[in-house]
């Protein structure tokens, strides 16, 4: 079977030597890069703070470490997903509440654990779904988006790195975003024999939302791999390859 790593460029190729390490090859398909903004305003006061993505990790420390300097007490920081949990664990934070990647139970977790009209910021990306402002607001929750980076797409058609054999073969795409699953589509799809990948291909992710935007995009056989870290999923991926 081939395997393909659809991640940011870094992440893919980090990922590709970790699947090595356990006797997977692979390839990566890098369809994105990562783009970082300014640091938002840390002047202004917050009760709570939200990280939707370990790609926010880096601005948020250099935000949080300002933020400190002038205000007596930090927000209440809510994080999306294990690897987000994992990167901000690893930059010595572990006093936070964690949610799985969907916007109604973050949303009630924030609900849960705020008081009416408090007030949030989102360090989020571009690409970001406005639902999760709209869950908050309905509760008097009112936050605060602020772009910190952005995923731009790598076209990969002259250089994808997929023969027109492999359409024909059972391959595997390891996806860690419902936005990489839609690019990752709209490459292949280019692809002659495109519709042999949706009926011979498997898609690895680790939330909901990316299974449910895979099959709006007409993807059949998608795996839901829900562990503590990114070792124990890959980890998963190997145990499916085998038994296959």
């Amino acid at each position: 079977m081939n395997v393909f790593v659809v991640r940011e460029i870094k992440d893919a190729f980090e990922t590709v030597k970790d699947l090595e390490k356990i006797g997977v090859k692979s390839k990566s398909l890098p369809i994105t890069k990562c783009n970082y903004k300014t640091i938002p305003n840390y002047k202004i006061k917050y009760d709570f703070i939200l990280l939707t993505s370990a790609k926010s990790i880096t601005i948020f420390i250099r935000f949080i470490n300002l933020y400190k300097k002038i205000h007596n007490k930090i927000p209440k920081i809510f994080v999306v997903g294990i690897e987000t949990a994992n990167a901000l664990k690893k930059n010595s934070y572990d006093d936070f509440f964690v949610s799985e990647g969907n916007s109604k139970i973050l949303s009630e977790l924030v609900i849960s654990n705020t008081k009416i009209y408090s007030k949030g910021l989102w360090l989020c990306g571009l690409h970001r779904k406005r639902v999760l402002k709209t869950k908050l607001l309905e509760n008097k929750r009112f936050l605060k988006e602020n772009i910190v980076y952005e995923m731009a797409f790598r076209d990969l058609s002259t250089n994808l790195q997929i023969n027109e054999n492999e359409c024909f073969s059972n391959n595997a795409f390891i996806v860690n975003s419902s936005r990489n699953i839609k690019l990752l589509t709209k490459t292949l799809n280019k692809l002659k024999n495109f519709e042999n990948f949706l009926k011979k291909s498997k898609i690895f992710c680790m939330s909901a939302d990316i299974k449910e935007e895979a099959l709006s995009l007409g993807w059949n056989n998608i795996l839901i791999l829900k562990k503590n870290s990114r070792k124990s999923f890959l980890k998963e991926v190997k145990i499916v390859l085998d038994s296959n």
